[in-house]
């Protein structure tokens, strides 16, 4: 009897060490990570066309991702109207290696921001009576920038 008790604690004791071992195994892998934030990387004035802005996006992307596919993976989406930019969820590491190629004009963590109006015309106090000249005010944007 004294011989099985033996063997089921060492059964146990095994276990323990297997659980405690994929635990921290499980542990490594995750603090391991770094953590990855959203970032607009901004390369300049609009692009010619959008297939070839989109195909420089993951070619910066892919020389600092190491692939093809982990660049596809990471970007969020191409801006191929106004401006030529791409985001992507990256390292810092990886975000510091785009700043410093030449096509790369600047790098920034992507914030969110609370909007406090959509219509200028009610957030500077302007009567619905008053005369208005909807032609004129079309293309107008007023806003408040403040600075601190």
């Amino acid at each position: 009897m004294v011989k099985l008790g033996f063997l089921s604690s060492v059964l146990s004791y095994r276990r323990l060490l297997r659980l405690v071992s994929v635990l921290i195994v499980l542990n490594i892998v995750a603090y391991g990570e770094e953590t990855k934030d959203f970032y607009i990387v901004y390369l300049g004035d609009s692009p010619v066309s959008k297939q070839s802005a989109v195909d420089k996006h993951i070619g910066l992307l892919s020389s600092v991702k190491g692939s093809e596919h982990g660049a596809k993976e990471s970007i969020v989406y191409s801006y191929t109207k106004s401006f030529n930019a791409f985001a992507a969820k990256l390292s810092n590491d990886e975000a510091e290696m785009l700043k410093g190629l030449g096509e790369v004009a600047s790098v920034f963590r992507n914030r969110y921001h609370k909007l406090h109006t959509t219509k200028s015309w009610d957030f500077i106090g302007l009567p619905v009576t008053a005369r208005r000249n909807l032609k004129l005010e079309r293309n107008i944007v007023v806003g408040l920038l403040d600075t601190g």
